[in-house]
């Protein structure tokens, strides 16, 4: 019996050193791979990475601690965003039922170049009374109202890119009983930090405008005031450019004729008007978002004579823009305000209703996207979807990858 134990013991102690120098062997292996990595010093990580695209430097991160130091630094960051984000832009489309105009049910995502369909899915499910609501991008995030259950919401800050997430308290939930609410998205220049702008009105025809602006340094909602509009009708729609966000006031039998620009500064963190020049206002008026900062965009369309003119806004001081026409392109045919600008491009959307049925209950929504640019007269199609019912566009967002943080 001990003989028996004695063989056994030995042919464990057998397999544990085997077991040992295959670790041994593998190891070895493992740091013969870890020499193949060169050894890059900062200078030269810059020079290979600083123009990458965003989701090669953010792959290449674990490859050792020091690329993973450098890849992941607040100069680097900054660097890599700047020289790459009107490299490859992609348009995501919100689209929802009627008539609620804020609500999206679901998104669609697109190259703004290709028309190629890019995946898109919210990293937070909802049931079916639950909704999102996109409120903006930039920096590579995009901000995003989840209202759960059809009561309670919450803003997400979410970097697709890197998958990184953050919730942030939603300040509308405070206040369901309003006529506007905007709500915008911005990081600041030269900075890692970002800032969520809520303002709104309990009926239209008030004129203090009320804000409050969260800060992601402090986390929390740290700045409030009250704004004495002159206009009854702010937005719904903004434009975020040189640390601020604007909207157009309206004003008019129908609240139809925009009169002034309304900006918040979220350095100064204050409101400002401006008035719109007669000669930039046209039949359709739209803000756009341009490269460099934001624009207006008005369509005219007399008889068979259609042209769209592009006005690129700039910041003088406070209270003073400055009016600078970019381009005018004629004979596009356009639904309505043309929806956004790339680079030289105009990315037209039109919905399509066809109604079918032997009870004309049933119809269908076709969602056309089309490109043009200021030297040619024809819109090539880049993207095409169709839904069996009826089904609205809610918003449309340009978004530009990055690896800013949440």
């Amino acid at each position: 019996m001990q003989s028996n134990n004695k063989y056994s013991a030995v042919a464990d102690l057998t397999e544990i050193l085997f077991s040992i120098r295959t670790l041994i062997e593998d190891l070895r292996e493992h740091a013969m791979r870890i020499k193949r990595i060169p050894r890059l010093d900062t200078d030269a990580l810059w020079t290979i990475f600083a123009n990458s695209e965003p989701r090669v430097a953010a792959q290449c991160r674990i490859l050792s601690k020091n690329w993973e130091r450098v890849l992941t630094s607040v100069d680097f960051i900054m660097e890599n965003f700047k020289a790459t984000k009107n490299r490859k832009m992609s348009i995501i489309v919100g689209v929802g039922y009627p008539p609620a105009s804020l609500k999206s049910h679901w998104f669609i995502r697109f190259d703004a170049f290709t028309g190629e369909k890019i995946p898109f899915e919210v990293p937070f499910h909802i049931n079916v009374f639950g909704h999102y609501a996109m409120i903006g991008s930039d920096h590579g995030n995009l901000s995003i109202r989840v209202t759960e259950n059809g009561v309670h919401s919450r803003l997400l800050v979410w970097n697709p890119l890197t998958d990184k997430k953050a919730w942030v308290e939603d300040e509308a939930w405070k206040r369901r009983t309003y006529a506007v609410c905007l709500d915008s998205f911005s990081y600041l220049s030269d900075n890692m930090d970002y800032c969520i702008l809520h303002a709104w009105k309990r009926q239209y025809w008030h004129r203090p405008l009320v804000w409050s602006l969260f800060k992601s340094e402090h986390k929390s909602w740290s700045s409030k005031g009250v704004f004495q509009t002159s206009e009854h009708k702010i937005g719904p729609y903004s434009i975020v450019a040189d640390d601020a966000v604007f909207f157009i006031g309206w004003e008019g039998v129908n609240l139809a004729d925009p009169k002034l620009i309304l900006s918040y500064s979220f350095k100064e963190e204050d409101f400002y008007e401006s008035n719109i020049p007669p000669d930039v206002i046209a039949e359709n008026n739209a803000l756009v978002k341009l490269k460099d900062g934001v624009g207006f965009i008005n369509y005219t369309e007399v008889a068979f004579s259609r042209k769209v003119v592009v006005w690129q806004i700039h910041r003088e001081g406070h209270d003073i823009l400055l009016w600078e026409k970019m381009f005018t392109v004629r004979g596009f045919a356009f639904p309505f305000s043309p929806s956004i600008l790339v680079d030289t491009s105009i990315i037209s959307i039109l919905e399509c209703k066809h109604s079918f049925g032997p009870a004309n209950n049933n119809e269908r929504t076709d969602l056309y996207i089309s490109k043009g640019r200021d030297n040619n007269k024809l819109m090539d199609m880049i993207y095409h979807s169709h839904w069996d019912e009826n089904v609205q566009v809610k918003i449309v967002t340009l978004h530009a990858e990055g690896l800013y943080p949440v």
